[in-house]
């Protein structure tokens, strides 16, 4: 079983990153995103989706890779793949692994929204969301559920539309912003699919740019 959950994710990461731009694929109902992730506006990692819907069932596959180098050494190293399945919008299930600088890290959510990380449960008192391509509700306090599987409650409350540029293209974006355990601003294009983000971390600023509009 656990050498099947690693060939899984490798398959997922083979698919999640070898497009570059948002792809329907012969499935119409399959749609790919992929992000770059950036420390201070320099690359260091990738973040992408893979996005299938059945009537009211939609199933992501999400993957990850981080590595920040300095002075050509790598300080810092992740990767992280999981499933979700959300029904009515809802996420339900989540079924992950991660690893952070040789730690590993086994997540799981159930529709009961009990979290276990590395076999500790956690009854979540509000429903749990994730990194996700799609826009959240308006002011709807929830716990958002890291790549280590930490719950950290926010709330998400709409801004406002602006102008911002994508792949060096001005777009209108409708913008988000989560506030409470995460601090984080969010833009979405007009179809709701996430576009950007960022926070502050350790004093530098990390943001997610899609490839393309």
């Amino acid at each position: 079983m656990y050498l099947q959950k690693h060939i899984f994710a490798i398959l997922v990461f083979a698919l999640l990153f070898l497009g570059s731009t948002p792809v329907n694929s012969a499935d119409n109902n399959e749609v790919k995103y992929f992000y770059d992730i950036l420390k201070d506006g320099h690359k260091i990692g990738v973040y992408n989706f893979i996005v299938t819907e059945n009537g009211t069932e939609k199933t992501i596959h999400a993957g990850m890779k981080i590595k920040v180098k300095v002075f050509f050494v790598t300080a810092y190293k992740a990767s992280h793949s999981r499933t979700e399945i959300y029904k009515n919008d809802k996420l339900i299930s989540i079924d992950g692994s991660s690893i952070y600088n040789g730690k590993d890290y086994k997540i799981s959510y159930a529709p009961d929204r009990t979290l276990v990380t590395n076999g500790n449960k956690m009854l979540l008192e509000k429903r749990g969301v994730t990194v996700s391509p799609f826009i959240q509700n308006d002011d709807d306090e929830a716990f958002i559920i890291t790549e280590k599987g930490k719950a950290k409650l926010a709330t998400f409350k709409k801004v406002g539309e602006e102008i911002i540029k994508v792949s060096g293209k001005k777009t209108t974006a409708l913008h988000y912003k989560v506030t409470g355990s995460v601090e984080r601003d969010l833009w979405y294009d007009k179809n709701g699919i996430l576009l950007t983000l960022s926070y502050l971390k350790d004093g530098s600023v990390i943001s997610f740019r899609r490839h393309s509009l």
